[in-house]
């Protein structure tokens, strides 16, 4: 397993199409990450990291559907998902989906999204 992401409360292995072509998301939408690493067993600064994602969301006017600590939680529970001696990239993001077939709303869609290879 190279990959595993976190959607909908749901862990996917691999790399799931989460934009398609009726998405509009790729032009109209908005996508912060803070990227953080798994080294010989430790996670430096994760929680920092997990932090500064809702920082940065804010500042793009995203509203986290997850606060830090549950953030920091999901990412945890991904990495069991790999043998513990393997090193990790976790990356934390959220993204605002807009669909074609919905109207366009004043507030965005937001979704918290945890790939980790």
């Amino acid at each position: 397993m190279d990959a595993v992401t976190w959607i909908d409360d749901d862990w996917i292995e691999g790399n799931p199409p989460i934009l398609g072509p009726m998405t509009q998301s790729t032009w109209l939408g908005s996508l912060v990450f803070d990227g953080a690493r798994r080294i010989d067993g430790k996670y430096p600064d994760l929680d920092l990291h997990c932090e500064r994602l809702i920082k940065s969301s804010e500042s793009m006017g995203l509203k986290s559907p997850k606060s830090a600590s549950e953030i920091l939680d999901i990412c945890m529970e991904g990495c069991l998902r790999f043998d513990s001696d393997k090193d990790l990239y976790i990356k934390p993001l959220m993204l605002s989906l807009i669909h074609i077939s919905e109207p366009t709303r004043p507030l965005y869609i937001s979704y918290a999204v945890f790939c980790l290879k």
